[in-house]
C-alpha cells in the first residue's frame, strides 16, 4: 500500500502541467504521460529542482528502495543458546582415543574450550571467540547438563583447580590443543552434553532500523498531507493520463499539433530551424521549408530549433505497427541485458545445486546398497537430502553457507545486504516490468478509440463525457496477479538465501555475543529461478507486443495525443472516437485528415496520404 501511494505521488511529481505542453513539445519534441519515470522531470519548464527533490524524497522513503532493507530488518529471529548449568564428572581408569571418539564433538574436542573449562573450572561456558565454540551440531539447542569423562590417573589432579578462565588459553599448545601435563583435551578429557533439550528462538526488534523506518514513513506522510492540502481549491493542471493531455489540447488550440495526424510515437518529426548564416554556411539562401539544408550543421549556437512548428508531415495510412521494443529503443536493450544476466545467474546456480543434489542422492543409494544395515539407510532419501541441502528453507532447515565475523557492526550491515539484496534487485526488475505493462495497457486503451466510442479517464476535468473514477494503477485483472506474483517471488527469494543470528552469553565475562550465518535452501532457489524465467518471458512478450490498427502508436506520447485533437472541440456523453475526418472544404485537397471527434467519424482509407490542415490561419479560425 505504501509503495502504491509512493508511485502515485511520483507520477504527480514527474507529470507536466497543461501550460507546459507546448513548450516541452517545441523544445524536446515529445514527453511521456502516465508513468512515474523521473526523466520526464527534465521536460518541465519550471520547478525542475523541486520536482527532482520531491521525487528523490519519495524514492528514498519507499519500501521498494533502500528502505526495503529496513522494513525487513526491524524484526529478526535469532537462536539464543545457554550453556549447561550442571557439570557431572565421570572419572575412568581407561580413557583412550576410542572413548574420545564417542564424544558428541569429536574431532573438534581438542579445541573445545567449553569442555576444557568444565573440566578445569567446573563451569561449562561459551567463549567470546566463536572459533573455540563446540561443533555446530545441535548448536541451536540448549541442554541442561554435561558429563565430563576424564582419565583418572592423568587428569584427576587438574580437575576443578582454577577459576581464572582467561588463563585457560595459556594451556593451549602450538597445535591449538588444550593440554596440561599428560591430560589432553579430546584424548584424556571428553564431554557429552545431554539432559533436557530445548530450543530458544526469540524475536528481536532492532530499534535503529525501526526508528529510521518510522522517520521515513512520517516524512513521506507529511509530504503527502502537505501536497494534498496545498492542492485544495485549486484548478488541477497536471496531466496524469493521456486523457488529460487530450482534454488540455482540445481546450487550448495552441497546444494542438497540426499536420501530424498519422505520425507514430518515437518516429522522426520535422523541425523548423531559424538559422543565422555565418562563414561556415555553403549556401546563403534560407530554406523555405524550415529545414536547415545548405547551412552549417555543426554550429548549434546559430540555430533556433522549433520541434512543434506545425510543418506538413504526410504519412501513408498503414495498419501494421512496430513492437514496443522499437519504441523504447536503448532503454529496452538495457532492460533485456539486466534480465538476461539475472536469469542466467540463477539458472547457473540452480544447475550447480542440481548436480550436487543428484550426486548426493547417487552416493546415498550406492552406500545403502553396500551397507544395507546402516542406520542412516532407514532415513528416507528425501529427508536425507533435505537435511544436507536445506529443503524448503525456513529458520530451522536452512543450510549454512558462510559465517560472518562475530560481534561486528559491519557484519550486521553485510547480513542485511545479503538477506535483502536479492529481493532489492528483484524490486528494481519488477518496476521495469510494471513500467512496460503500463505502456502496453495505455496503448491498448488508446487503440480501442479506433474500434468504438468511449469516455476518457481524466483528472483535470469532470462531467458526463469523462470517467470520474480514476486509478493511477493498472487494471485489476493485471495489477492483482502482478502483486501476487511479486509477493510469491519475494517470499521465495527470502527463503532461498538469508541470514540467521546465534546469540550466546559468556558466563564468565557476563557479556553477550552474536554471530550471523549466511544460509540457503535448495528448493526455494529452484522455485525462484522458475519464477524469474517466467518474469523474463513476460518481459520479452511485453517487448514484442504490437497492435494492429490505423491509429498511430502512442505509448504515452504527448505529441501523438496533441496531434489527434485538431478537430476535437467538444466531448459527448457517449465519449469520443478516432477515425477519418476529411473535409474537402477545410483541408488540403492533397491529403486526408484523421483524428478524435465526438461526432461521426469515417473509416480510414488504406494507402492514402494523411496529413491534415495546411493553412496556419485555419487553427485561428
Amino acid at each position: 500500500m505504501t509503495l502504491g501511494m509512493s508511485n502515485t505521488f511520483q507520477t504527480i511529481v514527474s507529470s507536466l502541467k497543461a501550460g507546459e505542453l507546448r513548450w516541452a513539445l517545441s523544445n524536446y519534441g515529445d514527453a511521456r504521460v502516465g508513468t512515474n519515470s523521473p526523466f520526464n522531470i527534465n521536460r518541465k519548464k519550471t520547478g525542475k529542482s523541486s520536482s527532482w527533490f520531491a521525487w528523490g524524497l519519495l524514492v528514498s522513503t519507499s519500501i521498494d528502495k533502500p528502505i526495503h532493507f529496513l522494513i525487513n530488518s526491524v524484526f529478526g529471529p535469532s537462536f539464543y543458546i545457554v550453556p549447561p548449568a550442571t557439570v557431572i564428572y565421570n572419572p575412568t581408569p581407561v580413557m583412550n582415543t576410542t572413548d574420545a571418539e564417542q564424544s558428541s564433538y569429536f574431532p573438534e574436542d581438542p579445541y573445545d574450550f567449553s569442555c576444557w573449562s568444565a573440566f578445569r573450572a567446573g563451569v561449562y561456558t561459551y567463549p567470546s571467540d566463536f572459533n573455540f565454540m563446540p561443533s555446530e551440531t545441535d548448536l541451536t539447542f540448549t541442554f541442561s547438563s554435561v558429563i565430563v569423562t576424564y582419565h583418572e590417573t592423568n587428569c584427576t589432579k587438574y580437575r576443578n583447580t582454577t577459576q581464572d578462565f582467561s588463563a585457560l588459553f595459556d594451556e593451549m599448545n602450538s597445535q591449538e590443543v588444550f593440554l596440561i601435563g599428560d591430560c589432553m583435551n579430546g584424548i584424556a578429557v571428553a564431554c557429552d552434553i545431554g539432559g533436557d533439550k530445548t530450543q530458544s528462538c526469540r524475536l528481536n526488534v532492532r530499534m535503529s532500523a525501526a526508528l529510521t523506518l518510522a522517520g521515513c514513513l512520517v516524512l513521506k506522510a507529511a509530504y503527502m498531507i502537505y501536497t494534498n492540502f496545498k492542492a485544495r481549491r485549486k484548478v488541477k493542471t497536471r496531466c496524469l493520463t493521456y486523457g488529460d493531455v487530450i482534454v488540455a489540447s482540445a481546450l487550448d488550440p495552441k497546444l494542438r499539433i497540426w499536420n501530424e495526424c498519422m505520425v507514430n510515437a518515437a518516429e522522426g518529426h520535422r523541425q523548423k530551424v531559424s538559422h543565422t548564416c555565418h562563414k561556415h554556411c555553403s549556401d546563403s539562401e534560407l530554406s523555405r521549408t524550415g529545414d536547415n539544408i545548405g547551412h552549417c550543421q555543426k554550429c548549434k549556437k546559430f540555430n533556433t530549433i522549433d520541434n512543434a512548428a506545425d510543418l506538413v508531415h504526410p504519412v501513408i495510412a498503414i495498419k501494421y505497427k512496430s513492437s514496443l521494443i522499437s519504441n523504447l529503443g536503448v532503454t529496452a536493450v538495457s532492460q533485456m541485458m539486466i534480465l538476461m544476466l539475472c536469469s542466467l545467474t540463477m539458472v547457473g546456480v540452480s544447475i550447480m545445486l542440481a548436480i550436487f543434489f543428484g550426486s548426493a542422492a547417487t552416493q546415498r543409494v550406492n552406500d545403502c546398497r553396500l551397507h544395507p544395515n546402516d542406520t542412516m539407510c532407514e532415513v528416507p532419501l528425501g529427508t536425507y537430502l533435505n537435511e544436507i541441502y536445506g529443503g524448503f528453507g525456513g529458520f530451522n532447515s536452512s543450510i549454512t553457507l558462510a559465517a560472518l565475523a562475530p560481534d561486528n557492526l559491519g557484519s550486521e550491515f553485510l547480513a542485511f545486504g545479503i538477506a535483502n539484496g536479492a529481493q532489492f534487485l528483484y524490486s528494481l526488475l519488477y518496476l521495469l516490468l510494471i513500467y512496460n505493462i503500463t505502456l502496453i495497457s495505455m496503448e491498448y486503451d488508446w487503440g480501442t478509440l479506433e474500434k468504438r466510442r468511449q469516455r476518457l479517464r481524466c483528472t483535470i476535468v469532470r462531467g458526463g463525457g469523462f470517467v470520474q473514477s480514476y486509478l493511477l494503477q493498472l487494471p485489476k485483472r493485471v495489477l492483482f496477479p502482478a502483486m501476487a506474483f511479486s509477493a510469491l517471488m519475494h517470499w521465495m527469494l527470502g527463503q532461498a538465501i538469508s541470514t540467521i543470528e546465534i546469540t550466546w552469553v559468556d558466563t564468565v565475562a557476563r557479556t553477550g555475543h552474536s554471530q550471523n550465518f549466511v544460509v540457503y535452501a535448495t528448493y526455494p532457489v529452484w522455485m525462484s529461478t522458475v519464477l524469474m524465467l517466467a518474469m523474463t518471458s513476460i518481459c520479452w512478450w511485453a517487448f514484442t507486443y504490437r497492435r494492429e490498427g490505423f491509429i498511430p502508436q502512442m505509448y504515452g506520447s504527448m505529441r501523438a495525443c496533441c496531434s489527434a485533437t485538431t478537430e476535437l472541440d467538444s466531448f459527448g456523453r457517449e465519449g469520443i472516437m478516432w477515425g477519418d475526418l476529411t473535409a474537402p472544404d477545410l483541408h488540403d485537397p492533397r491529403f486526408r485528415h484523421a483524428g478524435l471527434s465526438s461526432g461521426i467519424v469515417g473509416r480510414i482509407v488504406p494507402a492514402e496520404l494523411y496529413c491534415g490542415h495546411d493553412l496556419p490561419d485555419l487553427k485561428i479560425s
